[in-house]
């Protein structure tokens, strides 16, 4: 159960008592000897599909009964049937959209087989493309990749398309980002949005686009520290390969299939975009005996050129004193090299990815048999995952935009696998449309290929688990593994609000499947505006010797504070909480509005029950820069707030209200408690206000709370402060627990 406390947007989220675990995380078992609640273990497998009639045309309107579902030859229950209509989606509902539904877009630039120049063209239409294509609900992700040092993020999947659109302007160049770069490890900020003191990146980013704006000085300098990035890259990759074409070919394919199977642990459809200009795929497939035969009986390489083609490969290997090296290979590629192709365009196509190429080396000669060798490389990866190849244009924002614009009207089939192994197999999944249906002949249907059981958190692969990771924050589905509760409060402060943040997880809940002797638990708080842009974030690891806190843990638990600096307006606050060994995590978000309180509109804080501070384990986030007073004091005397208030049927409890713009004027109190169930207004219960001290702007009211003939259970305590005089009033809300 999760409840929040937030400045003018108060919201209760109540939850089933099961546990969903969505493909791709894992689940721990418990450790021996402890005793938890027991929790029904379900895993939830959703699968996109389209179905179009023979024109092409989306088919809507199906429901349970017209699909057929099979994992691995065994028929399966749907326990849901959803469409999805990109054309229906608002901004508002973007939130309550399934995982599955959420277009993935990952922006992957090939180091290995691309030239600088090439690549820092197509950087700018990739910017252009995020900024003004991209829609709301797109996740989108930008890394590169070399065949010697493999997949590096620059940006994770994130809606925040300022992010993206530095993180390609950049494409990783320190240099560009040495005067706001954030140590973000989620890879969801690559530079603090201070930069712009209007709030957000996002006019920064629009300077010179590839369609024909003017560029600027600034803009050329930035071009050239990117371009002497890459350069230096490309230098690295020559001079730790100095090795044959083909074992770069071997290594980049090895790289690529790591990089599959990760997306693999992602859910929904994943939409490659990969920029680059391609190997010379005769090296795979043969010289003559494959690659070029095919180019001549589609008509596209002259047969007289085959002697040409040769000629140029037989000068390539004197050059190197490799003229002894004339084999089958040659002529028939190398096996191992196909294999190595096959490995990755499977391991794309089991993660539900397509994969659709853009060739960034813009207008090439026909005749140049190299030149067709690599856009024959680049179509077969296209291909063999379902996307398709764009090429030869130098307008590569163009080529972008018609690699995504076949968005179709999408159902996902959700069903639950009974006896589930998790460990990591893959399960090819078969989806038939019933005969009951009765839909016409040349009715097509397309749905991914199959899904990975999970595996245990431990076994992920680092950057899998960054991904699962920010995935679970930019969705912010509930996940409900660890017993977590939140308060997220704006106080007032110069230049901006300050919040802290507030995170209890109690300790039975943590130490399920705990085996080591050191508990790690991660912390990630992040802040986006509406426009899905990154305000804010808050990140910390707290290890905890178990020999000692193991007692304490297990009575009570841990409780995290941190905090965060925002302008006024209007956010989404995301919370995700997580054991770094089991991996058992839980997820919160909430809206949160910040008033500008220097205006005449009063405003309260929740009210903050003070709890005993021996009760829980404190963690706090290291103290970086200016300090700032810590908000919980009464008279000067700190206090320790409870997220979530629990008080005895026979014993009272105090609390301290923070009221801003109600003057210096005297003010009255009074409480009415609601049945959180039940919604009903209670009689029981009583509100007393103490104490009142004004000052410095604000006024700080003490009181106690009463739960009188109250029976136990799960209310709504709701306060309302007013002028004596009966002028300007506000009201606040508070979730708190009676208990026996």
């Amino acid at each position: 159960m999760i409840g929040v406390a937030l400045q003018d947007d108060w919201t209760v989220r109540r939850s089933a008592r099961a546990l969903w675990l969505l493909v791709g995380l894992s689940v721990a078992d418990p450790g021996v000897g402890q005793v938890v609640e027991a929790v029904e273990e379900v895993t939830l497998v959703e699968v996109p599909v389209e179905v179009s009639n023979a024109a092409g045309e989306p088919v809507p309107g199906l429901g349970k009964a017209d699909f057929e579902l099979f994992d691995r030859g065994v028929p399966q229950a749907l326990s849901s049937v959803v469409q999805i209509d990109p054309a229906t989606i608002s901004e508002a509902s973007i939130e309550s959209l399934p995982m599955s539904s959420r277009r993935r877009l990952l922006l992957l630039f090939d180091l290995t087989f691309s030239r600088p120049a090439s690549v820092l063209r197509a950087r700018l239409a990739a910017r252009d493309f995020v900024l003004d294509v991209m829609r709301p609900e797109d996740l989108a992700a930008v890394m590169i990749v070399t065949a010697d040092s493999g997949p590096r993020m620059l940006v994770n999947f994130t809606s925040d398309r300022a992010q993206l659109a530095r993180a390609l302007e950049t494409l990783g160049a320190p240099g560009l980002l040495r005067d706001h770069r954030v140590d973000d490890p989620l890879r969801l900020l690559v530079e603090s949005p201070i930069v712009n003191p209007g709030g957000g990146l996002g006019p920064l980013t629009r300077g010179p686009l590839s369609s024909g704006r003017t560029t600027t000085a600034d803009d050329d300098a930035q071009s050239a520290e990117v371009l002497t990035h890459l350069r230096s890259i490309g230098r690295r990759v020559e001079d730790q390969g100095k090795r044959r074409q083909r074992d770069r070919i071997a290594a980049w394919a090895e790289t690529l299939t790591v990089l599959g199977r990760i997306l693999g642990s992602i859910h929904g459809r994943k939409h490659v975009l990969y920029f680059s200009e391609g190997f010379d795929d005769r090296l795979v497939v043969g010289g003559q005996g494959d690659s070029i035969a095919k180019d001549a009986v589609r008509g596209s390489l002259d047969p007289g050129d085959q002697s040409q083609a040769q000629s140029e490969r037989d000068s390539l290997q004197r050059e190197r004193g490799e003229q002894w090296h004339q084999s089958a290979d040659d002529n028939f590629g190398v096996a191992t090299l196909r294999e190595a192709m096959t490995r990755v365009i499977e391991a794309f196509q089991q993660a539900d990815a397509v994969v659709n190429t853009i060739d960034i080396s813009g207008l090439a000669a026909a005749s140049d048999a190299a030149r067709r060798g690599r856009r024959a490389s680049l179509q077969s990866l296209a291909l063999g995952t379902g996307g398709q190849h764009h090429g030869g244009s130098n307008a590569i924002g163009e080529l972008l935009e018609r690699a995504l614009q076949s968005s179709m009207l999408t159902y996902i089939l959700g069903f639950q696998p009974q006896a589930l192994v998790l460990d990591g197999s893959f399960h090819e999944l078969e989806v038939r449309l019933s005969a009951s249906a009765g839909l016409p002949r040349g009715t097509r249907l397309s749905h991914r290929q199959g899904y990975y059981a999970p595996r245990p958190f431990q076994d992920l692969h680092p950057l899998e688990k960054k991904l699962l990771t920010a995935d679970a924050v930019m969705t912010a589905a509930p996940r409900l593994e660890l017993d977590m509760e939140v308060l997220v409060a704006a106080f007032r402060a110069t230049p901006k609000a300050y919040l802290p943040v507030i995170v209890e997880i109690r300790g039975p809940s943590l130490l399920v499947g705990q085996r080591s002797e050191t508990l790690t638990v991660e912390y990630f708080v992040y802040v986006t505006d509406l426009r899905g842009e990154m305000q804010d974030f808050l990140t910390h690891r707290a290890v905890l010797d178990l020999q000692q806190a193991h007692e304490r843990l297990q009575a009570s638990g841990l409780k995290f504070y941190g905090h965060l600096d925002l302008n006024p307006g209007r956010y989404r606050v995301r919370v995700l909480a997580r054991n770094a060994e089991t991996g058992r995590t839980s997820v919160w978000t909430s809206p949160l509005t910040i008033p500008e309180f220097g205006s005449a509109v009063p405003s309260l804080l929740p009210p903050f029950f003070i709890e005993d501070r021996e009760t829980w384990l404190l963690v706090r986030e290291p103290a970086v820069g200016d300090r700032v007073t810590y908000p919980f004091l009464w008279k000067s005397e700190p206090f320790v707030p409870a997220v979530l208030p629990s008080v005895l049927r026979d014993q009272s409890a105090e609390w301290v209200l923070v009221a801003y713009g109600f003057g210096e004027e005297a003010l009255t109190v009074n409480g009415r408690v609601v049945a959180s169930t039940e919604q009903q207004e209670s009689s029981q219960g009583h509100l007393e206000l103490l104490e009142v001290e004004v000052g410095r702007g604000r006024s700080l009211l003490r009181g106690r709370f009463d739960p009188l003939n109250l029976a136990p259970g799960d209310y709504q305590l709701e306060i309302t402060v007013r002028q004596e005089s009966g002028g300007v009033a506000a009201t606040t809300t508070s979730r708190i627990l009676v208990a026996e």
